[in-house]
C-alpha cells in the first residue's frame, strides 16, 4: 500500500503545534507529590533492561547481570557471560518473586509488558538452551547464533509459555522493545542479520540489505506466532556505526509504533530512504493492521537525537522521551537547546502529525529515560538533570553530580509538576508508572540519595536501585477513564472472547438504547455467550482485575 508522508499533515498541524510550543509555560503545581517511601531493593545490574507497573502498583523490572546481583534477599549469580531476570516488586517495595533466564552461556532481558490480567511478557536475546519449569518448559538452542525469546509469566511468577526465533538460524538476531494491546496480541521488535525465522508455525522474512529490524505479532494465550514482518532496513554503512534498539509503543485499540534513532539512511517497506541530517536523527514509523508501514516521518538537527522511551495511548496517540543537543527541529518547531544534552516529550496523532514538543533542561546534561502514561492519558516523564535545568517557569538545583527528576505533562504539553530528588553521587530515573492513588519512580543512584526527608544508601556497592512512592491526591479522586477492551469475534453470533479477563469477571452487555441488555460472567475459556440477544450494536462493560473501567463495542448478528 502507498505510505503517506506527514508532510500534509504537519503542515496542516504547524499552526496548532506551533501555538502549543510557543505558550508561556504553565506554572507547575504549587505542590507536586510529595516523596512518601523509597527504598534500596538491589544493587543495580550491570546492563540495565526496562519496567512496567500495573494499576495496582506493582514493578516489574527485566534486566540483566554478568558476575552477581542482589535483588531484596536474592542473590543472582551469573553461569555465562551474562544472565538475564525478571523481578516483581510489591508497591511497598518489597520482592514478591524472581525468575532468571541462566545458561553456561550468554541471556539478556531487555523488555517486559503487561496485559490486564496481570501476565508480564519479556523478551530478550539468548544463545544456549534454558529450562524455564520442571514439567519440560524451555527454549532450545544447537549452535550458537543469538535469538530471540518471548516468554509469558504469570502473575505469581510461572512461566506459562515461551516462544522464540527458530534455533537453525545461521545469523544472530537480538530483541529490543514489547508490547501488548487489548485484541490478545503481544508484539516484539529488534534487529536481525539478513534473514530470521520465529515460533511454530514458523514465519520468516529476510532484508536485501543486510540488517535490519523486525516487527513480529504474536497471540498472548498460547504465543503463536502471527505474524512476522520487516519494521526497516538499514543500508549498508560506509564505515564503522552503531546501530540503536528500536522502541516499540502498542495501543490498547491495536495500534502500533516503532521509533529509533538512526546513523545511516535508513527505509521502512515501500517508503523512501531516509539520511541523517547529523550524528542521530529520529525515525517514526506508524503500521497499519496487516504490519505494514502506513506512515514514516523523520525528525533531528545537525546534532543529536535520541528516543528512551515510547507509549501509545487509548486513542492511539503517540508519546516520545529522549534527549537532544540543540539546535534540532521536530516537524517545523525549532528546538534551540540549553547547552548539553537537554530532554523533550513530544506527542504525534494517530496519523504522524506532530501535535506539539515540549523541551527542558539547562547548560548541564539532562533528559528522559522513562514515559508512563495514567488512565486519563497524561503523560509522566522520569529522567535526570544537573544544575541550572529549567522545566516551565522552575529552575531545579542539584544536590550533586545528576539528580533524579519525575514530572507531569497535561496531555496540551503543558507541565504539570515536577518533583525531584538526589545525593551526592549521581542518580538518574529510569521509570516512573502510575498506580492510584501513587506514582512510583524507578532508578539507581550512587552512595546515598534522598527523597525529601527519606534517604536511601547502597551500602559498600557503588551503585544500587531506587524504587520511591509519590503520593498525589488527586488521583484519589479523578474517575478513570475506560480503556478499550479486546473481543473477538466481532461480529459475534454465539459467543465472544474476551482476553486478558479473570474467570468470573462481572460483564455487563447495552443495547443501543442504553439498557441492560445482558448482565453475565467470564467463563473459564474467557468467554461469553451471546446466545438469544437481538441482532444489533451493544456496548460491554466491565472492571478488570486492577480495577480499571474497560469498555468495548460489539455488534451481534
Amino acid at each position: 500500500m502507498p505510505i503517506s508522508t506527514p508532510d500534509s499533515l504537519r503542515r496542516a498541524a504547524f499552526v496548532l503545534a506551533a501555538f502549543a510550543y510557543s505558550l508561556p509555560a504553565a506554572q507547575a503545581q504549587i505542590n507536586p507529590p510529595t516523596w512518601l517511601n523509597a527504598y534500596a531493593p538491589g544493587f543495580a545490574p550491570t546492563a540495565a533492561g526496562a519496567l512496567a507497573s500495573d494499576a495496582a502498583g506493582n514493578t516489574y523490572a527485566a534486566g540483566s547481570f554478568t558476575g552477581s546481583i542482589t535483588i531484596g534477599t536474592t542473590t543472582l549469580v551469573s553461569r555465562g557471560l551474562s544472565d538475564g531476570y525478571l523481578v516483581k516488586y510489591t508497591p511497598t517495595g518489597t520482592v514478591a518473586w524472581v525468575f532468571s533466564f541462566s545458561t553456561a552461556s550468554n541471556e539478556l532481558a531487555t523488555d517486559v509488558a503487561l496485559d490486564a490480567a496481570g501476565n508480564a511478557y519479556v523478551t530478550g536475546t539468548f544463545t544456549g538452551p534454558i529450562p524455564l519449569t520442571t514439567n519440560g518448559l524451555q527454549l532450545t538452542s544447537i549452535n550458537t547464533a543469538s535469538k530471540v525469546f518471548v516468554v509469558r509469566v504469570s502473575p505469581q511468577g510461572v512461566p506459562q509459555w515461551a516462544a522464540q526465533s527458530s534455533p537453525a538460524a545461521s545469523t544472530g538476531v537480538s530483541a529490543a522493545s514489547i508490547g501488548t494491546d487489548a485484541l490478545g496480541n503481544v508484539y516484539a521488535t529488534g534487529l536481525y542479520t539478513s534473514s530470521m525465522s520465529f515460533g511454530t508455525p514458523v514465519v520468516g522474512l529476510s532484508t536485501p540489505t543486510g540488517f535490519g529490524a523486525f516487527l513480529l505479532q504474536l497471540r498472548a494465550a498460547t504465543g503463536e506466532a502471527r505474524r512476522l514482518t520487516p519494521a526497516f532496513d538499514y543500508q549498508p554503512p560506509s564505515g564503522p556505526t552503531t546501530y540503536q534498539p528500536p522502541r516499540l509503543a502498542v495501543a490498547a485499540r491495536g495500534d502500533v509504533y516503532v521509533v529509533t534513532s538512526f546513523t545511516v539512511p535508513i527505509q521502512a517497506s515501500g517508503s523512501p530512504a531516509y539520511t541523517p541530517r547529523g550524528n542521530n536523527d529520529l525515525l517514526l514509523i506508524g503500521y497499519d493492521p496487516q504490519g505494514q508501514a502506513a506512515w514514516v516521518r523523520q525528525e533531528g538537527g545537525p546534532s543529536d537525537e535520541r528516543v528512551n522511551d515510547v507509549q501509545a495511548d487509548a486513542d492511539g496517540n503517540l508519546y516520545l522521551a529522549g534527549s537532544f543537543a540543540g539546535p534540532t527541529t521536530f516537524g517545523t518547531i525549532a528546538l534551540p537547546g540549553a547547552g548539553g544534552l537537554d530532554g523533550y516529550l513530544a506527542k504525534y496523532s494517530p496519523l504522524g502529525a506532530l501535535s506539539w514538543v515540549a523541551a527542558s533542561g539547562g547548560p548541564g546534561s539532562d533528559g528522559w529515560g522513562g514515559l508512563s502514561l495514567d488512565p486519563g492519558g497524561k503523560p509522566h516523564v522520569a529522567g535526570y538533570f544537573n544544575t541550572g535545568a529549567r522545566y516551565g517557569s522552575l529552575t531545579l538545583t542539584s544536590a550533586g553530580g545528576n539528580d533524579v527528576a519525575v514530572a507531569a505533562y497535561r496531555p496540551d504539553g503543558q507541565l504539570d509538576w515536577v518533583q525531584q530528588a538526589g545525593g551526592p553521587g549521581s542518580d538518574v530515573g529510569y521509570y516512573v508508572g502510575v498506580g492510584s492513588p501513587y506514582y512510583y519512580a524507578f532508578g539507581t543512584f550512587s552512595g546515598t540519595c534522598a527523597f525529601d526527608n527519606r534517604t536511601v544508601s547502597s551500602g559498600s556497592a557503588a551503585t544500587g536501585n531506587f524504587l520511591a512512592r509519590l503520593g498525589d491526591p488527586t488521583l484519589t479522586t479523578a474517575p478513570a477513564r475506560p480503556q478499550a477492551l479486546g473481543l473477538f469475534p466481532n461480529p459475534a453470533a454465539a459467543e465472544v472472547s474476551l482476553p486478558g479477563l479473570l474467570a468470573g469477571t462481572r460483564v455487563q452487555l447495552f443495547d443501543a438504547r442504553g439498557r441492560v441488555a445482558r448482565e453475565t460472567t467470564v467463563s473459564a475459556a474467557a468467554r461469553v455467550s451471546v446466545r438469544g440477544l437481538a441482532p444489533g450494536l451493544y456496548t460491554l462493560r466491565t472492571t478488570d482485575a486492577q480495577g480499571q473501567p474497560r469498555t468495548g463495542k460489539l455488534v451481534v448478528e
